[in-house]
């Protein structure tokens, strides 16, 4: 009885960092773009903010990448900010110009290093809509 309570123990420690990491790995070289929510809906002359971070693999801890550029349609606007005292994290304001036409634009974030690690980009889905969306905050 013992033997199994101290297993669970351990197991226990071993698991609990586990839980409580987010649902992504490091990469195993370079780093990754990761968006707090890639599908947006903006209704036109509106702006919503989201965050946005590069997550390095151990071998990238120290590399120089360059900013996060956004390529793509340019009905969207954007404006990115680096958040104060946080390394690898921005905040981008998306915004739709009164006048936008309807549809879904699709946007690619990507970065480079100066050396030899590569930055996986993350995309970005604007679906621009004249219908308001309730938000339920519950």
């Amino acid at each position: 009885m013992k033997k199994i309570l101290l297993t669970l123990a351990l197991m226990g420690l071993f698991t609990a960092p586990t839980l409580m990491a987010q649902d992504v790995e490091a990469p195993k070289s370079g780093a990754v773009i990761l968006v707090e929510n890639n599908k947006l809906q903006i209704t036109p002359g509106q702006t919503q903010e989201i965050e946005l971070s590069l997550l390095r693999s151990e071998r990238a801890e120290k590399t120089k990448f360059d900013p996060i550029s956004i390529n793509g349609s340019k009905a969207v606007q954007f404006e990115i900010t680096e958040v104060q005292d946080a390394k690898d994290n921005w905040t981008l304001l998306v915004t739709v110009p009164e006048g936008t036409a309807e549809g879904t634009y699709y946007y690619v974030m990507s970065s480079k290093s100066k050396g030899s690690q590569k930055v996986k980009g993350a995309t970005l889905a604007v679906k621009v809509s004249g219908e308001s969306v309730a938000v339920n905050n519950d």
